[in-house]
């Protein structure tokens, strides 16, 4: 359990002690404020090391002896007694003196001398350096309740944040009013527990207590108390010498009551079905303004212990709307708590309205569908450290988060069955504790702020941004975390200012189709809350403030992204970026690319690198396949590495064809091969052709060729004239020439190259 933070401290009064020696003493106009002063008789002196030698000497006499010894002054003050302040110390006593604590002695006087008057005349006599009036004491604990200091939730004197800062609302402004009720939907409260029952209020109709809502009838308490608990952390009577202290529990020691609790059970030991939506309009049509509900809707649809996947999904699927009755009967609480008929606050209302606060769950699930309805305070937890609680529930859904404890360090508060009462923590931790918690100081609020005018929406928005904002790290978000002082601190006219959003460095504004752009925006917020980005429209992709945009998912055009950013008063901006996505272009050829391709002979081949010759305007990776006809004349391969292997079979003309593709377009391209016969400046190809026949000469650059025909008669078939290369070979038509042998000259370079082919 959490040690005791109360700690003996002495107050701002003893800045008032000092020693007036060398000043006269001054006459007492007001002996009555004098004396109820420093009303003791009792002060400690601290004598010169002369005077306490001469102290020592004389106490072996007695104290008359020491007041003879130290002079008439002495005998004149009305002393009884003097006594060492540290007595004498046995073996550290060596020490003690060196320090000078010797010097220190207590001078008790007769009741009837005021302890300021004999400060004033001990400060005068000779060998008295400092005079110090007993001072009263008080623990630093606000509450005398026993078990005050193990509410850590309350005040927590280790870890800064770790509670929900509520002495200073104590303090300065209230501890509750019994004109505030809080109507606690639960299991029963004990209506006759010592730290309960003052602030207790009948809900059966015939004003016996707690109302059973499971079957109508007085309340029976089950044995795991948990409504008794809830009711303790809200309103246990604080400050009466007994158990604990709640939020809003008033300061019994000063007659000044807390707020009251109207017990509405829906939970019971014996599996009744609850009429729950019936007890949260009980609460509003009775008096109460504040809903406190430390439960929730399970994902376990078959009531068999389990939650399977199947039954998570469905629940997750729900919305509010899936649940009418609990919707009208959240609304019907929220318009009408405080109201009469007509929703017109009532006159002895402490407030318009009512306020829904509801627990968020334990499963650390990041939704829940009917608790996070908007008008709902859903209650995430946190640790005695300040921490997000290991099993909350989280999510954007979530208002508020208050001190719900962790393993070893639960909420301390009243327990018990019926008929008896008790305290304890050891397995009360969860969001069911956190809940009360706001519940509290939404009561404490009703109950400073209450009266004719004053809102629930006012109550919600200092609850709301009076919280501190930006308190939890992580993607696991639990909302703003509860601040009493701050809730009755805030201006709720304050305006919502909006975040602030901006691109970090240049954005594009036109995309290739194939383009991934990374982007990062810069999110702040004027009051250092929390930001949260989501795309509003667009297809981007948005991990925490980096939006990743695909211009193959956008498709060619046009487009506008939406980026919106969201603090945690609710307030909104928007940043936009508008792109134009290129369509996507065809491979091309580069002017590198050979014109065709010629091998020396049947068995030579050549390697090349395809993207050298090709490329793509959009940089998309290239694909590549290649088809020879006739297939005979060489074997082709493009290896996995983009390169193209040919290996001749034997002499002749073929064209390679060349398909390029960037995955979505082909770009096809068809060039000449040859394989020469080796040693030959010329031949032709094919020998014998019904259509057309290729002429290849050997030369590296272009030269004109001479191509004369004839037949084998020795007439002329036809004469031509055409630049070639090797890789270039020059494409004869025979389609027009009767059948039969014919000779073909080819002159070019000076020289006459006589060849055969057949037409058939």
């Amino acid at each position: 359990m959490v040690k005791k933070i109360a700690r003996i401290v002495l107050p701002a009064l003893l800045l008032a002690a000092c020693s007036v020696r060398e000043a006269e003493p001054t006459a007492v106009t007001n002996p009555i404020e004098t004396v109820s002063l420093f009303p003791s008789s009792r002060v400690s002196v601290q004598f010169d090391e002369e005077t306490t030698l001469l102290v020592e000497a004389s106490l072996a006499q007695g104290d008359a002896g020491v007041t003879k010894a130290l002079g008439d002054g002495w005998a004149d003050l009305g002393v009884k007694s003097l006594r060492r302040v540290f007595p004498y110390a046995g073996e550290f006593e060596p020490r003690t003196r060196r320090e000078g604590l010797h010097r220190f002695y207590y001078v008790e006087f007769d009741q009837d001398v005021p302890g300021t008057k004999a400060a004033q005349d001990l400060s005068a006599l000779p060998g008295v350096v400092h005079v110090t009036p007993q001072l009263p004491i008080e623990t630093r604990s606000i509450w005398n309740d026993p078990y005050f200091g193990m509410q850590w939730h309350l005040v927590n004197g280790r870890y800064e944040g770790g509670d929900i800062n509520v002495e200073k609302v104590w303090k300065e402004f209230t501890v509750g009013s019994p004109n505030v009720i809080v109507s606690v939907v639960d299991a029963g409260v004990n209506m006759t527990h010592e730290d309960l029952a003052p602030h207790l209020i009948p809900c059966y109709p015939d004003g016996s207590g707690s109302f059973n809502f499971n079957n109508h009838t007085p309340t029976v308490v089950p044995s795991e108390s948990h409504g008794t608990h809830v009711a303790g952390i809200i309103a246990a009577v604080s400050n009466n010498g007994v158990g604990v202290a709640g939020v809003a529990g008033g300061n019994a020691a000063a007659g000044l009551p807390g707020v009251k609790i109207m017990s509405c059970q829906i939970m019971d030991m014996y599996g009744n079905e609850p009429d729950y939506y019936e007890a949260i309009k009980h609460g509003a049509d009775h008096g109460a303004v504040i809903l406190q509900c430390s439960w929730g809707f399970s994902p376990d649809l078959n009531h068999d212990g389990f939650k399977t996947d199947e039954e998570i999904a469905l629940y997750r699927s729900y919305t509010i709307d899936d649940l009418p009755e609990f919707k009208a009967a959240i609304d019907y609480f929220i318009k009408y708590a405080g109201c009469d008929n007509d929703g017109n606050q009532l006159p002895d209302a402490p407030m318009k309205g009512g306020v829904a606060v509801f627990a968020a769950g334990n499963d650390t699930f990041d939704f829940d569908p009917l608790v996070s309805y908007d008008p709902i305070i859903a209650v995430a937890s946190f640790d005695m450290t300040g921490k997000r609680s290991s099993f909350s529930n989280y999510g954007e859904w979530i208002d508020l988060a208050a001190p719900g404890g962790e393993t070893n360090t639960a909420i301390y508060s009243t327990i018990g069955t019926e008929g008896a009462g008790g305290y304890g923590g050891k397995d009360y931790i969860g969001t069911s504790m956190a809940c009360p918690h706001v519940s509290g100081v939404a009561a404490l609020l009703a109950s400073y702020f209450g009266g004719p005018g004053f809102t629930a929406e006012e109550c919600r928005t200092r609850l709301l941004r009076g919280a501190v904002a930006n308190a939890f790290s992580g993607s696991r978000y639990i909302g703003r975390k509860l601040d009493a002082y701050g809730a009755f601190t805030f201006d709720p006219n304050t305006p919502i200012l909006p975040p602030e959003l901006a691109w970090v460095g240049t954005t594009p504004r036109q995309l290739a189709h194939n383009q991934v752009a990374e982007l990062e925006v810069k999110a702040s917020d004027p009051c250092g809350q929390r930001v949260l980005l989501k795309v509003a429209s667009g297809n981007a992709v948005l991990e925490e403030n980096r939006v990743r945009i695909d211009a193959r998912e956008l498709g060619p055009g046009d487009h506008r992204i939406r980026l919106v950013g969201e603090n945690e008063d609710h307030a909104t901006a928007e940043l936009k970026l508008e792109v134009n996505v290129l369509s996507n272009q065809r491979p091309v050829k580069t002017t590198d690319a050979p014109q065709g391709f010629v091998l020396d002979g049947e068995d030579s081949q050549i390697t090349l690198n395809l993207a050298d010759f090709f490329q793509d305007p959009d940089n998309d990776p290239l694909n590549f396949k290649a088809t020879l006809l006739p297939a005979e004349l060489a074997t082709v391969m493009v290896t996995d590495q983009g390169q193209l292997e040919v290996k001749a079979l034997r002499s002749g003309v073929g064209e390679l064809t060349l398909e390029v593709s960037d995955g979505q377009l082909v770009s096809i391209t068809t060039f000449p091969l040859v394989v020469k016969h080796p040693g030959m400046p010329a031949f032709v190809y094919p020998s014998s052709a019904t259509s057309f026949v290729n002429v290849v000469i050997d030369a590296s650059e272009p030269v004109q060729v001479q191509l004369e025909a004839y037949s084998a008669s020795g007439a002329r078939a036809f004469e031509k004239q055409q630049e070639a290369d090797s890789n270039h070979p020059i494409r004869l038509s025979v389609s027009g020439l009767a059948p039969g042998l014919y000779t073909l000259k080819v002159s070019y370079s000076g020289k006459t190259h006589t060849l055969q082919f057949s037409k058939w």
